[in-house]
Formats: structure tokens, sequence, C-alpha cells
């Protein structure tokens, strides 16, 4: 991924015969998929056509791909906007981006691994975090357990709570 673009979809499969794709959602922002709108496909600017929301999914008609072909050879790719034109977030919100890859601390200053994965659960997410033995466990993202979170020194301190890990 170049750092200079944040993906906001990946295409999951081409969708009819003229071009259009299915693409999975990877922002909260959904007016980011509107007709008019510029994604970036290999740092290549491409207007979107037309957009049509379903559950989970906008099937999207991106300009220059025409054919199932064409939308079959951007399969699993990320639709990205450059970094200047993300949402400022409210103190204490973060991007999904700026939160994989921190190191985790206990409380107590134990390394714990890297978060390597979110996973949006619907009330609050859930931090994967994968240590240096290859184990995995998940951090519930909240107040009780998350106790800072330093994006500019890339680390969060957790509460080890009884039976977290």
């Amino acid at each position: 991924m170049n750092p200079q673009f944040i993906p906001i979809a990946r295409v999951i499969a081409p969708w009819g015969v003229r071009g259009e794709v299915k693409a999975e959602p990877l922002t909260d922002f959904r007016e980011r998929f509107a007709r008019g709108e510029t994604v970036y496909l290999r740092d290549s600017p491409l207007i979107i056509e037309s957009s049509k929301p379903r559950v989970n999914v906008f099937i999207l008609k991106i300009a220059s791909i025409d054919s199932r072909d064409e939308a079959e050879s951007i399969r699993g790719m990320a639709l990205e906007i450059p970094s200047s034109e993300l949402h400022s977030l409210d103190e204490g919100e973060y991007y999904h981006f700026q939160i994989t890859g921190l190191k985790v601390f206990s409380s107590k200053g134990e390394f714990l691994g890297q978060v390597s994965g979110v996973i949006q659960t619907g009330s609050n997410d859930v931090y994967e975090v994968s240590s240096d033995s290859g184990k995995k466990f998940l951090i519930p993202a909240t107040d009780e357990v998350i106790k800072s979170i330093d994006i500019a020194k890339g680390c969060m301190i957790i509460e080890l709570l009884e039976g977290l890990i």
C-alpha cells in the first residue's frame, strides 16, 4: 500500500457484463462512493460513474472499466483516496489503518505484540493482536481495556483484565 493513499473499498468481484464491480466499503463515510467522486486504483484517478448501495457492499461503475474482463482484472484490489482527503476525527477516534501495526504493551510495561487487524462488531471494535511467538488474541476497544493510544510513538497501552489473554 502506498502510504500517501488510504484504501476506502476492496473490489470483491465483477457485477454483470458492463464493467460494474461489487465493492466492500472500508470506510464509514459512504459519500465517498457517490456518483462523480474520484477514487484511485494503482495511484491512477478514476471517476465513479454510478453507485448502487446494497447490504454491506456497493455496486460501482468506474470510468474506463467497461467489460466483465476489465472488472475481473481488478478483483481484490483497493480503491483508494489520497491521505490528504481524510476527514478529521474527534479526539480519541482513529482510522483502522492507524491502529493496525501499533505495538501493544500492558500497563505494567510488558510487550504483548502488535495489532494485526481490526474487527468491527457493531458495539465496539476488537483489535487482533499477534505476539512474537505467533499467538493471537483479541482486545476489546473499550475504555476499560484501552488505556492510551499514541499514534506518533506507534504504541497502545492496555489493562490486562482477568482472562483477557
